[in-house]
């Protein structure tokens, strides 16, 4: 299967730890999978060279992101189960356009639905439905850094999630 490379925009510590909470109790509850809770802001063909390159770019430019939640949603997609949708600020557009850049071999990708994932897990429309109806919307948070991961593509199965390969991340000021 051909894979991809997705830079997230990860979470600060306090709204990570309350987003994987919220995951992990999700996906014990629907025997679901855990991840780490991000947004992903670009995705397309690459390699470890060109993300240390892009990574050491990014760790010298990078500023902090506000996110701010406007809807718990949910869809039919796998990574896209149930999700917290995020405003489309330009500052994630910008960032999302910069990483698009910086590729060698641009893809499609684009930043149109910010989101942070709750749930990957195939379940009925009104199951979903049910479950976004319940979940309260985190308050505003920030991002503060950024992970990226190699992975197959398209994810259609909990086993391709689990087997995802962290290549780099940093934190804001480290």
């Amino acid at each position: 299967m051909p894979t991809t490379y997705s830079y997230w925009l990860l979470p600060e510590a306090s709204a990570a730890a309350a987003f994987r909470a919220r995951i992990d109790e999700l996906a014990a509850r629907y025997d679901a999978v855990g991840f780490e809770p991000h947004v992903t802001l670009y995705s397309g063909a690459s390699d470890d060279a060109e993300v240390a390159q892009t990574l050491a770019f990014l760790r010298a430019s990078f500023r902090l992101l506000s996110l701010v939640p406007v809807v718990i949603a949910q869809s039919s997609r796998l990574t896209k189960t149930l999700y917290v949708r995020l405003e489309l600020s330009p500052e994630l557009v910008s960032l999302a356009d910069t990483l698009k850049a910086r590729a060698r071999q641009p893809s499609s990708s684009t930043l149109d639905d910010p989101h942070v994932s709750l749930m990957y897990k195939a379940l009925p429309e009104d199951e979903r439905a049910k479950l976004a109806a319940q979940i309260p919307l985190p308050a505003p948070f920030v991002g503060d850094g950024i992970a990226v991961i190699e992975t197959e593509v398209p994810i259609t199965e909990l086993d391709q999630v689990r087997s995802w390969r962290f290549v780099g991340r940093f934190r804001h000021g480290e």
